[in-house]
């Protein structure tokens, strides 16, 4: 099921007010050189949707485009990239289609991607995830080996391992490190426990904590009471995050909405705390969408605002009658507002509901940009959530929108 997760209507002349001129990335005064940039993938599949290609590129400005994939770079198929300051990971592909190693990159002065180096993994090692510990150590979950490699990202090479197999539930192919989050000098690292088939193994959220400095799992910490399961989407950095408070939320997976009894939803560590809060029960199956008539299976992506505020895409399979038959093709990404503070779910209806491939969020100035391929179009789409005005498919892409990023260098 994680092949399903590595994942806009006519183009207008002018911007609209929310998108005025002074949104478009400029030049800095010193030659010419780009100070930010947007950063984003596309997915080329095959008719299946099971499989294809995908490609990273990196534009300068946000008018109106239509964007091919002849000057982008090749990148790991179902993956999502990793971007830690300055630098950019690309991962290989899940299913053994590219070289087994993950490579950092970095933005030029004119914004074009430039190869810094790589670390080479064993294959089908599923990598996931990158998390900069400091200048010279970072962490990469590796989903297939059940393992955390610790490597030094300027020289990427590795260092050691952090084998956390000892943690999988009976029934799980393995204990699949997946996201991770750093607070307090402890590294929280979502567990997928998945069985043969993508799915939850066991009904329980479970984490690591790890202590940055030694590398030692310090404790599972494990919440059986909530009926969540799946902590953190692998492929998502934004599926764990602090929050202003210093409280930690985790995306739940659950069964990806093909198993009712596996729900999705989110947890808390509150600050102060190494223990998932029982009191905060945010179950999706219990969660009315205003808006909408039926209810989300999980959290697909997400970009969080502040003050308890997410704008996220929320997989709802009851949206599309052939979502069994094939999900990868399916139309079921639903964009919405999601308020941690009242566990209250809105429908942006403003934004058209996309496939599971088209899954980018991010803020750019007063705009949420949109990754999405609908019934209409494909491309990103720019919303501004004062005057609710979207500018529809105001980038067009060659291939499905996954993931988008706004890099400040």
């Amino acid at each position: 099921m994680k092949k399903l997760q590595t994942w806009s209507a006519l183009t207008l002349a002018a911007l609209l007010t929310a998108c005025s001129n002074n949104d478009n990335l400029t030049p800095s005064p010193a030659n010419g050189h780009y100070t930010e940039a947007l950063l984003f993938n596309t997915s080329v599949t095959n008719p299946d949707g099971k499989s294809g290609v995908a490609y990273m590129q990196a534009i300068n400005d946000t008018t109106s485009a239509t964007y091919n994939n002849r000057n982008a770079e090749p990148i790991g198929y179902e993956t999502a990239l990793v971007v830690q300051g300055k630098n950019i990971y690309s991962m290989p592909s899940f299913m053994g289609a590219s070289k087994s190693e993950v490579t950092r990159w970095q933005l030029n002065a004119q914004n074009k991607l430039v190869k810094q180096a790589a670390l080479a993994v064993p294959a089908a090692s599923g990598a996931a995830e990158v998390l900069e510990i400091s200048a010279t150590k970072a962490y990469l979950t590796c989903q297939g080996l059940g393992k955390i490699i610790v490597f030094n990202p300027q020289t990427m090479t590795k260092t050691t391992d952090i084998d956390l197999n000892s943690y999988a539930r009976t029934g799980a192919v393995n204990v699949g490190p997946a996201a991770m989050v750093k607070r307090d000098g402890k590294v929280f690292v979502g567990l997928s426990q998945f069985d043969n088939t993508y799915k939850a193994a066991y009904k329980s959220v479970d984490l690591v904590m790890i202590d940055a400095q030694t590398d030692k799992v310090e404790r599972l910490i494990t919440n059986e009471t909530l009926g969540l399961s799946c902590a953190t989407r692998p492929i998502d950095a934004s599926s764990i995050f602090v929050d202003e408070q210093g409280d930690i939320y985790i995306m739940c997976l659950g069964a990806f909405g093909f198993n009712s009894d596996y729900p999705g939803g989110i947890v808390r560590i509150k600050k102060g705390t190494t223990e998932i809060d029982a009191t905060y029960r945010f179950r999706l199956d219990e969660t009315a969408i205003d808006g909408l008539d039926v209810r989300a299976d999980y959290v697909v992506s997400s970009y969080y605002a502040g003050n308890g505020l997410l704008y996220a895409y929320v997989s709802v399979g009851k949206l599309d009658p052939k979502f069994s038959e094939n999900p990868y093709i399916a139309i079921v990404n639903c964009p919405v507002t999601i308020d941690l503070k009242t566990q209250k779910i809105t429908r942006i209806k403003e934004l058209p509901i996309g496939n599971p491939y088209s899954t980018g969020v991010c803020k750019y100035k007063d705009m949420i940009i949109w990754g999405s391929t609908n019934k209409e179009a494909t491309g990103f789409y720019y919303y501004n959530p004062t005057t609710k005005k979207v500018k529809n498919a105001a980038i067009k892409t060659v291939g499905f929108p996954g993931f988008i990023y706004h890099i400040k260098k």
